[in-house]
């Protein structure tokens, strides 16, 4: 869990620090990061539950929002933030 954390404060301080020169882009990447975070999470969580535990998760739905409990995929992490993405590039400019 630390590790998402201090991977997302690292990327957003250096992307803002050294390759985001524009005061625009700076803030509505700060927006992003928003969109990235949620994005990891859900798709982190909801890849994990689909295709690691879905029998159990069936049974015990309300089990999903526990992220406290761990379980989160790489995967399902990245296709969240793909989908944040566009998202966000879609409904933003």
């Amino acid at each position: 869990k630390r590790q998402y954390i201090f991977g997302i404060l690292a990327g957003w301080i250096v992307a803002k620090k050294f390759f985001i020169k524009n005061k625009e882009l700076k803030k509505k990447f700060d927006d992003f990061i928003t969109f990235l975070i949620l994005g990891v999470i859900i798709g982190g969580r909801l890849g994990y539950v689909i295709f690691y535990n879905l029998d159990y998760y069936k049974s015990n739905i309300l089990e999903i929002f526990f992220i406290w409990q761990g379980g989160m995929s790489f995967h399902g992490g990245l296709l969240g933030v793909v989908l944040a993405s566009i998202w966000f590039a879609k409904y933003t400019f």
